[in-house]
């Protein structure tokens, strides 16, 4: 029992020097779990322990490392969040993913010196949800593949709710407040979902005219990503510098960093992704990615040649989309 009560005097010291200045910790605490006043305040005298999915929750909201708190102290070791949707209940567990997602953008806008790292074999959620069709398309195609169904289900019935589409507009202000980021594109980025769309389409899953919508949104995504590489800054403000890899990405990474904490995720499963905010694997995740850039070609504002070329592929590969 003694070591029980330790750990969550562990947990609820963490807890308090990750509040905000002036934020009050039982309304913090209420807001992120389902339990009510009385119940937090017990597990604040320790009379009854956070249970593992509290503490994970309140880890991964509140910005702290999860492997601090449960000890894993052994370098070879780690803790992962799996982050995989729940087929029965996809809506709602899709948004809520979101959601957390947002709230963690939320959370670092209130820190200093926030940066963030990306190193992306393919196409990564944050580039293609403000596009409806291609966000709803990439939802499809997991469901497609995790149904164990005997029957197929078209592009057409997989439907985005409005509270999907709010949450979408969510991420992306959120992500893009970040004050530095730093992009490392694979050459081959957009093969995987050119691939993709290829492969519903001859299944005659996708119509024509979904066909022409997803490549019109892909073109515009093109656009608005080499228009990025050219100004180097979001709309507001916010530093970006993209670079195309000259080796293979053979993952998909993303770290994000300030004063305070290091958080890594890999996406892993086509949507789903592990994070970890053990420092061990924040910094691995940070030196690798940083590796790359020493065999990347930086396209921001420099790189004229490289960048016209790789656009230029990008939207004729687009372009023969859904030709045999």
């Amino acid at each position: 029992m003694k070591d029980k009560y330790n750990l969550n005097e562990q947990v609820v010291s963490v807890i308090k020097n990750s509040i905000p200045p002036g934020s009050n910790m039982i309304s913090e605490l209420m807001e992120l779990l389902p339990i009510g006043r009385e119940a937090i305040y017990r597990r604040l005298r320790g009379e009854v322990p956070f249970t593992f999915d509290e503490i994970a929750k309140v880890s991964l909201k509140m910005g702290f490392s999860l492997d601090a708190i449960v000890g894993v102290k052994n370098h070879e070791r780690a803790v992962f969040d799996l982050n995989v949707l729940d087929l029965d209940n996809l809506n709602d567990d899709y948004c809520s993913r979101v959601n957390e997602y947002v709230e963690f953008f939320r959370k670092l806008r209130t820190q200093k010196n926030v940066r963030a790292r990306f190193a992306f074999s393919t196409l990564p959620y944050s580039f293609y949800l403000p596009f409806e069709n291609l966000s709803r398309f990439r939802l499809y195609r997991w469901y497609y593949q995790v149904n164990k169904s005997q029957s197929s289900i078209s592009f057409s019935e997989i439907i985005m709710s409005e509270e999907a589409i709010q949450a979408h507009r969510n991420f992306i202000l959120e992500s893009r407040s970040i004050q530095r980021a730093v992009y490392i594109l694979d050459r081959e980025i957009f093969n995987s979902i050119i691939k993709d769309i290829n492969y519903f389409f001859k299944l005659s899953l996708i119509t024509v005219e979904e066909l022409e919508l997803l490549k019109n949104e892909l073109l515009e995504l093109i656009s608005e990503l080499e228009t990025l590489a050219i100004s180097g800054v979001y709309k507001n403000g916010t530093k970006v510098a993209l670079y195309l890899a000259n080796v293979d990405l053979e993952a998909s990474h993303s770290h994000f960093e300030s004063e305070t904490i290091g958080v890594s995720h890999l996406r892993v499963l086509a949507i789903n992704g592990l994070d970890s905010q053990s420092s061990r694997i924040s910094d691995v995740q940070k030196e690798w990615i940083d590796s790359l850039k020493r065999c990347s070609t930086l396209i921001t504002q420099s790189g004229e040649v490289d960048r016209f070329a790789f656009f230029r592929k990008q939207r004729t590969a687009v372009s023969l989309i859904g030709r045999d």
